[in-house]
């Protein structure tokens, strides 16, 4: 994980949850499922040209304020007309008070970007 900004609160610390190439491909080969195409890196520096043109479907697990934001920003303007967004870790602790609630960065950043869009 990149370094935690005061908005991401406590749930996790740098450097946790880090993720080996190794584990990735153990996964998918243990349920005999295709292995998707890999991108090495931050949010940031993969996802401005690892895109393609249009997306039908989305999941975003960044955990962090500052990785959802660059995710949205990178992600939205391609979404098809019908698209589903799914974004891990979004609570709105005053709609669902029994939800998890640890990462409220996410829901800062969900909450900004989305302002100004119709949906």
């Amino acid at each position: 994980m990149p370094s935690l900004s005061p908005i991401d609160g406590i749930a996790y610390h740098q450097g946790q949850l880090k993720p080996t190439e190794d584990v990735l491909r153990y996964n998918f080969k243990k349920d005999n499922l295709p292995l998707p195409e890999i991108h090495r890196g931050w949010f940031k520096d993969t996802l401005p040209n690892g895109l393609p043109d249009k997306i039908c479907f989305a999941y975003l697990d960044g955990d962090l304020y500052e990785s959802i934001l660059v995710s949205l920003e990178h992600v939205y303007p391609k979404l098809a007309k019908g698209a589903v967004c799914l974004i891990d870790d979004y609570n709105d602790p005053s709609i669902n008070t029994l939800g998890w609630n640890k990462l409220p960065g996410v829901k800062k950043a969900c909450d900004e970007y989305l302002s100004n869009k119709p949906e």
